[in-house]
């Protein structure tokens, strides 16, 4: 069922040579919206299911990544894969740290980490070697 969810979902994949500026993307929120305890502070980034915001934990002061599925299908892998990240605690794996439906929608917070994403490391570099690779993955678990 995953599968096929994420086929309804994904654009198809371009290559390397085709890449080019992504187009603008149309999202839930913007900068200063108020999603529950959470205050948007901008787009970190979006996928075939969940958009994730920069925001701002209101009553705490802490900057979260917050995860809102966009399409009800992924709900209960999205959900499913939270309990298991929040039950997960490792110094290498961001924690789930709030979980519930706002506005009708699956909403996740996660601990923020400032740094370059995974795209933008790629696009600099073309590509990661397997070795490295797979070798930092091991370290993980």
């Amino acid at each position: 069922m995953c599968d096929s969810i994420r086929d309804r979902c994904r654009p198809p994949r371009k290559n390397q040579s085709e890449m080019s500026e992504p187009e603008p993307i149309q999202t839930l929120y913007q900068p200063g919206d108020v999603v529950g305890p959470f205050k948007i502070e901008g787009l970190l980034g979006s996928g075939a299911f969940a958009d994730v915001y920069l925001a701002r934990n209101v009553h705490l002061d802490e900057r979260v990544a917050l995860k809102v599925v966009r399409h009800v299908e992924a709900e209960p892998l999205e959900q499913q894969g939270a309990q298991m990240m929040y039950r997960l605690q490792h110094p290498n794996v961001v924690r789930v740290t709030f979980g519930d439906r706002i506005d009708g929608r699956l909403v996740l917070a996660m601990d923020y980490v400032d740094g370059e994403t995974l795209t933008a490391a790629l696009r600099k570099s073309g590509s990661l070697p397997v070795a490295p690779g797979a070798g930092n993955c091991l370290r993980c678990l």
